[in-house]
């Protein structure tokens, strides 16, 4: 017979789980945004626009050498446990795209001049 969880439990659950996902992204975004909770490079400060760069590019080849399934909080976790690396950043969404086109890096496909 399956285990059941009450409804109040699962939603405890959940709510701990998204606090305590949330408050690891933003102590690593934080770090790697210079002691601040923001862009690097522009200063955006929204939450949901952050998100962390490899610094010298190849972040899609880095997860799987490493064995990190996808990014987002397995990622950020990752970063905890080795002690917060260096050679990432702090980069909104936007900044980062921009960096990626000028830097021609499109996951393991790179894209020729037109």
């Amino acid at each position: 017979m399956p285990y059941k969880i009450s409804s109040e439990k699962r939603a405890y659950n959940k709510l701990y789980h998204n606090n305590r996902n949330n408050n690891t992204r933003i102590d690593i975004l934080t770090h790697y945004g210079n002691g601040i909770l923001a862009c690097v490079a522009c200063g955006e400060n929204q939450l949901p626009c952050l998100s962390i760069d490899h610094i010298k590019g190849k972040g899609t080849q880095h997860r799987h050498q490493t064995g990190i399934p996808k990014g987002g909080v397995n990622f950020y976790r990752w970063l905890q446990k080795q002690g917060y690396p260096e050679g990432y950043q702090t980069l909104c969404m936007n900044c980062q795209y921009i960096k990626r086109d000028l830097a021609k890096e499109y996951g393991n496909i790179p894209k020729e001049d037109n």
